[in-house]
């Protein structure tokens, strides 16, 4: 039996609470490994990362090391309803819900070439669990950018359940495995 979204978030939930900062931040670290190591990371000048919140996988430790690799990093900013995406300049202010939000002009999601997007689950084929509310799906249905979703070993689950809204990403990565869709 598929467990409901609401079900899914709320187990995930639990399983995210009990772990220590000391293993997010190491699960964290071996899959921006493999993040970075994947082709399409290598191949992308224009990468989209996202302000990770408090048990979601922590992206933002390689910023610099990634620019100084000649890596444009952008980040998302909510308005209204959608998430408009930001050139990082180092500018940040709390933004909606909380979130650090970079400054700056907006630009067109289609400059993007790769968009690392956090979840609440992934599943092998991967489809994506997010917190209810559309904006990544808003945003990666106007995208043609390689998509990756990047999870907690916690949040790989055998089904997630989706709508036809809900829009699949490219890949995703874990510490335990990486899954490419249509591969």
């Amino acid at each position: 039996m598929t467990q409901s979204k609401a079900e899914l978030r709320k187990a995930i939930g639990e399983l995210k609470r009990a772990m220590t900062s000391q293993q997010m931040q190491s699960e964290s670290n071996i899959a921006l490994g493999f993040l970075s190591a994947m082709p399409e990371f290598w191949s992308a000048t224009n990468i989209m990362l996202y302000s990770p919140l408090p048990g979601e996988v922590i992206v933002d430790g390689p910023i610099e090391e990634w620019q100084d690799m000649g890596k444009n990093i952008y980040l998302p900013r909510v308005n209204g309803n959608d998430i408009e995406v930001v050139k990082f300049s180092g500018a940040m202010r709390k933004g909606a819900f909380g979130i650090n939000e970079p400054v700056g002009d907006s630009v067109e999601p289609s400059l993007l070439d790769l968009i690392v997007v956090p979840g609440i689950a992934f599943d092998a084929d991967c489809n994506r669990l997010g917190r209810g509310r559309g904006y990544y799906d808003r945003l990666l249905a106007q995208s043609k950018a390689f998509t990756v979703g990047i999870a907690f070993n916690c949040q790989l689950v055998p089904e997630v359940p989706t709508n036809e809204h809900d829009v699949p990403l490219d890949a995703v990565v874990s510490p335990e495995a990486t899954y490419y869709r249509n591969r």
